[in-house]
């Protein structure tokens, strides 16, 4: 992945609750063809974290590369049509979660960290799901062919992916369709 250019603001709006969507930045932002940007707000980026803390490290969960995949940019000001500053998370000090936007670092020509972090969490997913005693054994084409299938319908419908989507469709991937359902704990459950 080439180096980008330093980022020094952003500047961000929600088009949906608490989904943000990158309106301009300082430098270019590295993205997929085609695709919109996207940043995962403080309380998706703290329910990821918890999440996959609470019911993924049993199943090999590495905390690296979810912090590897976002660049972490912080809320600077409010401005007057409703639009938020945000500006790259300072190292040498700590900085509240509440406050803490997540940037997806992606690379054109091989997805980058954030498709590491995808590929990880499809292959937890399946660990956890294929765990179960299912009598189905489940692998990556399955999961990719539903998300693939998601995304489709959505871009027909004019409406791009948001990366707290993309995140948490593989998070809560079930193999059964609505019929099958999840548990609290995010777990498929199989249909009656």
């Amino acid at each position: 992945m080439e180096e980008p250019q330093q980022i020094e603001w952003l500047v961000i709006r929600a088009e949906e609750a608490d989904r943000w969507w990158l309106d301009e930045a300082s430098a270019p932002v590295p993205r997929m063809p085609h695709e919109s940007v996207s940043l995962l707000s403080p309380d998706a980026l703290a329910e990821l974290r918890a999440l996959l803390d609470r019911e993924y490290k049993a199943y090999g969960y590495e905390p690296g590369l979810l912090d590897r995949a976002f660049q972490i940019f912080v809320l600077r000001e409010e401005l007057p049509d409703g639009r938020l500053q945000l500006v790259p998370r300072p190292a040498d000090r700590g900085v509240s979660p509440e406050i803490c936007f997540g940037l997806p670092l992606v690379d054109p020509e091989d997805g980058g960290p954030f498709a590491e972090l995808l590929e990880h969490l499809i292959q937890l997913r399946l660990h956890r799901l294929n765990s179960c005693g299912y009598t189905a054994v489940f692998d990556e084409l399955d999961i990719e062919e539903d998300i693939r299938q998601q995304a489709g319908e959505q871009f027909v419908r004019g409406a791009p992916v948001h990366v707290e989507q993309e995140l948490f469709a593989v998070l809560r991937w079930n193999p059964f369709g609505d019929a099958g359902g999840e548990d609290e704990t995010g777990s498929a459950s199989l249909p009656d």
